[in-house]
């Protein structure tokens, strides 16, 4: 695979570096910016969308180095955090191995425009779970269920589909489970950093064929815009409502992918 243009890289990381942070699927769109305007292959932009992961997992080391250097020097299996750690990560093992080899091996050639169309709906069925799904409670660490990791762990394995946002369905469904909003997205942050690091592993034949040129740079960008946006948009995302948004931009796509697929028949 030859190196791509230095100023679609750096595009490449700043989209996943804020789009990782809000329930819209960095992962669609990444996908949606190669396949469009880049003319990228389905397979190619999926396994550039899986790596561009690793920026924003870095962030999220950095950010909380301390717990996962705790949870690495004493793996209590008995301490909550871990526990919860390793039992949504087996969960989502479930889940998302299965429909990432569904993606990558059955799902060879899809059309961009048929892709787009279920990005969009996708990220219209995140934003409707977003308006649905009401917190009934605030669950602390301590109150932590074996059945909430495995829950979360499940719905999580999801996020490998373009479309399905993965800190969207994280936060949907640890706040269904009655667990506060500061612990949900605490939660959501360190659970991502094994799903992507499990997703890069079992993608490494590919990925390892990215040119180390458009891999330095799509994790430098990746990792310094997701690393100084993620307070901002924590922040600001406590202030919209992300349901609308997931929504507009669902319909939007959609539409867009629609009204194409009309022109050219």
């Amino acid at each position: 695979k030859r190196n791509m243009e230095t100023y679609y890289l750096v595009i490449l990381g700043i989209i996943q570096g804020v789009a990782e942070w809000l329930p819209i699927s960095s992962q669609a769109q990444t996908m949606f910016f190669m396949m469009d305007i880049m003319k990228v292959p389905f397979q190619t932009a999926l396994t550039y969308a899986i790596f561009l992961h690793a920026g924003t997992l870095l962030a999220v080391v950095v950010r909380y180095w301390n717990q996962f250097l705790d949870i690495l020097k004493k793996f209590d299996f008995e301490d909550k955090l871990t526990r919860t750690i390793v039992f949504a990560t087996i969960a989502t093992a479930i889940t998302a191995v299965p429909l990432f080899l569904i993606l990558k091996y059955y799902i060879l050639e899809l059309p961009a425009l048929f892709v787009n169309a279920i990005i969009g709906v996708l990220l219209i069925v995140t934003g409707v779970l977003l308006k649905i799904i009401k917190p009934k409670g605030a669950k602390g660490l301590e109150n932590l269920e074996d059945t909430d990791s495995i829950v979360v762990g499940l719905a999580q394995g999801f996020s490998i589909l373009p479309g399905i946002s993965r800190s969207g369905v994280t936060l949907v469904t640890l706040i269904a489970r009655n667990i506060g909003p500061e612990l949900a997205l605490t939660l959501s942050f360190m659970l991502s950093a094994p799903a992507v690091l499990g997703a890069i592993l079992i993608d490494f034949d590919d990925i390892s064929k990215i040119p180390v040129f458009n891999a330095v740079v799509l994790t430098a960008s990746a990792f310094v815009v997701g690393y100084f946006t993620m307070n901002i948009l924590l922040k600001y995302a406590q202030m919209v409502k992300l349901w609308v948004f997931a929504i507009v931009l669902g319909v939007l796509v959609l539409s867009v992918a629609i009204i194409l697929m009309v022109i050219m028949v």
